[in-house]
């Protein structure tokens, strides 16, 4: 998840992902790395993020369990070095059965989807590092970009041709949070 110190992330994305994790809708082995700028240890983010958390739903025990899965990377957005790094722990997980959450049979695919909470000036360069240096080579890519998309149509067009120009259609999906929050609400 980039952006994972933000806003978004911490108050919507990651509640979200706990109660789908509780509720056994996540991956048996998934893993979720969190990637943003500021700099922290993958404890202290934990720490950070599950403030908001049903924890009184769900019990500490199904928290900590959880919490094993999240790990976090800090980098920059407009260069690689960071993402190095989160290849790099990518990688480390994938070796090791994907952490704690269980061994990994060989045959297995490692799939990754890479969340964009971040604004949209940032999708585009964000997207080419992703490609260039933390797509899997064994499994599926997506990306996912979260965030109005373009303020009118000549924006959304040239955030639309930056991401088509690294990305194949079939990688890519976009949530405009503006427009499909009515509809996310009825489901």
């Amino acid at each position: 998840i980039f952006g994972a110190s933000g806003d978004l992330a911490v108050k919507k994305t990651y509640p979200a992902l706990f109660e789908l994790y509780c509720k056994g809708l996540l991956p048996k082995h998934a893993n979720i790395i969190g990637y943003a700028r500021s700099k922290m240890s993958s404890e202290a983010f934990r720490k950070s993020i599950c403030k908001n958390f049903n924890v009184d739903a769900y019990g500490d025990h199904a928290l900590q369990t959880f919490l094993t899965r999240l790990h976090y990377v800090s980098g920059p957005y407009d260069t690689k070095d960071g993402y190095a790094e989160l290849q790099k722990k990518a990688m480390e997980l994938e070796a090791d059965g994907l952490g704690p959450a269980a061994p990994q049979p060989a045959n297995i695919e490692s799939n990754r989807l890479f969340y964009l909470a971040l604004p949209p000036s940032l999708f585009g360069g964000t997207a080419a590092l992703i490609k260039n240096h933390c797509m899997s080579t064994s499994g599926f890519n997506r990306v996912i970009v979260e965030k109005p998309f373009g303020t009118d149509s000549e924006s959304y067009e040239v955030l639309s041709k930056q991401l088509a120009g690294t990305l194949n259609e079939d990688q890519l999906y976009r949530i405009d949070h503006y427009l499909g929050k009515e509809m996310v609400q009825n489901i």
